[in-house]
């Protein structure tokens, strides 16, 4: 009897054991196979990057249809520099401490110069750019873009829903800002990397000289057209700020690709 009550006890605490082992795992026993209940991706990508991630299907009964994919990141990136010529009187604010770059240009009599803008933005896909790359890799349609792409500016900002028929209504104004128009890139790099973050950027620097004072610019956009509606808009990235170009200022822009 008291043989018994020992196996009795041991077997009972082995089954509790087991039952909160499988619990505290998150799988269950299914007509002879172990599925999740739940699979998650952290999300490390920045506010605007576009995260494409594994799917796991799940069967009526419960049981994953699909083994969950390795996560995916699209990062894309424009570093944007405003520069503008010094003039006598004005202070360079390129050789002035950051901590002490706002006191200057609040103090400056006769106005800044120098590098006076220097900032990177992350991009998003929009669904329109999204839908081309696809039927481009997956249903052996025309390729946009393939033998040249250009970046463009907004004076307001684009969404993901940013399509090429809306381009113009959004578009930067060359009869009112002389000196803009989309800017060509047909020299990318591509890295050689055969594991992670391979990436493709531009070499060729895009650049815009200001012959007037320009509107606000808010964004900016690639395009797979040199101007107008037709074509696909690819993406897009806003500034942190609204920017005015004065004249003579000039804008660079650099726009990198980087799949992990």
């Amino acid at each position: 009897m008291q043989i018994t009550s020992v196996r009795k006890f041991v077997l009972g605490t082995a089954l509790v054991i087991a039952s909160a082992f499988c619990l505290f795992v998150g799988v269950k026993s299914m007509h002879g196979s172990i599925t999740f209940n739940s699979v998650s991706t952290s999300d490390v990508a920045g506010a605007t990057d576009t995260v494409l991630a594994g799917v796991t299907n799940k069967s009526a009964k419960g049981q994953i249809d699909e083994r969950p994919t390795a996560t995916m990141q699209e990062k894309g990136e424009f570093h944007v520099q405003i520069v503008r010529p010094c003039l006598a009187g004005q202070v360079d604010v390129s050789k002035v401490p950051a901590a002490l770059r706002s006191a200057v240009e609040a103090t400056a009599t006769n106005g800044i110069c120098g590098v006076i803008s220097d900032e990177v933005d992350h991009n998003a896909l929009t669904f329109e750019g999204q839908k081309a790359i696809l039927n481009c890799y997956f249903k052996a349609t025309a390729c946009p873009g393939a033998t040249a792409l250009y970046i463009g500016l907004t004076t307001s900002t684009p969404s993901q829903v940013f399509v090429s028929a809306s381009t113009t209504a959004l578009e930067l104004n060359s009869a009112t800002s002389t000196g803009y128009a989309r800017y060509e890139i047909n020299a990318w790099t591509v890295s050689t990397s055969t594991a992670v973050n391979n990436t493709v950027s531009n070499t060729a620097v895009a650049t815009w000289t200001a012959l007037q004072n320009w509107n606000p610019v808010t964004a900016m956009f690639v395009s797979t057209t040199s101007s107008g509606t037709g074509g696909t808009a690819v993406s897009y990235s806003a500034l942190s700020t609204t920017r005015t170009l004065m004249q003579n200022d000039v804008l660079n822009v650099t726009y990198t690709l980087t799949l992990q």
